[in-house]
């Protein structure tokens, strides 16, 4: 990738949605998973910052503090207060070909996934992720969707989450814990609300 194909900015994390396969490829069940954000962390939500770096390379800041929850239970709490900071290389189609970490946060430790693929694109409200893991019994299709922030103009984004749908077994255990584990996210619904003049 010789040019950018997802602008400059912060990108506010919505929702996340997984799909789980048996290793045979048979489908065992989904489940999507609601983000509550932080309004006291800096910047006030859960996402990441992209910038880029030429030569296919993005750096990538994850911030800010959310929890994740699923059938109205809290299951999770991405805490990057401290900013993980990497480099990822995408090539033309947006799937990554390398990452070099630049900082350790959002309380480090590590995947219990392998991750198969990982693939960025842009869209109309912002970029998704969609990664592709599996461990020894399962594989698991992510699907993030990030939602441009805007620091200036006309428009306010207001968040709406669907209702959580899934089967509650196995899935407790899918809790983020840096920003290169194969979470994901994925837009419910989104409105643009015009700002009235004050």
């Amino acid at each position: 990738m010789s040019t950018p194909t997802i602008a400059d900015g912060n990108y506010k994390l919505s929702a996340v949605s997984v799909a789980i396969y048996y290793s045979s490829g048979s489908y065992y069940g989904s489940a999507t998973y609601s983000i509550n954000h932080y309004t006291s962390v800096t910047p006030g939500y859960s996402g990441y910052g992209m910038a880029w770096q030429g030569s296919g390379v993005y750096r990538i800041t994850v911030f800010g503090k959310a929890t994740w929850s699923s059938g109205g239970e809290v299951l999770a709490t991405l805490d990057c207060t401290t900013n993980s900071i990497f480099d990822n290389t995408l090539d033309t189609d947006g799937n990554v070909t390398g990452t070099t970490l630049i900082q350790t946060g959002c309380g480090g430790g590590s995947s219990t996934f392998t991750t198969v693929s990982d693939t960025y694109t842009a869209i109309s409200v912002g970029m998704s992720r969609y990664v592709v893991a599996e461990d020894s019994s399962y594989q698991y299709r992510f699907t993030y969707t990030f939602i441009k922030q805007w620091t200036s103009g006309r428009y306010n984004l207001i968040d709406k989450f669907a209702e959580v749908s899934n089967q509650p077994h196995h899935l407790l255990w899918v809790t983020p814990t840096n920003s290169s584990q194969s979470d994901a996210l994925q837009l419910t619904s989104h409105i643009l609300e015009k700002q009235t003049s004050t």
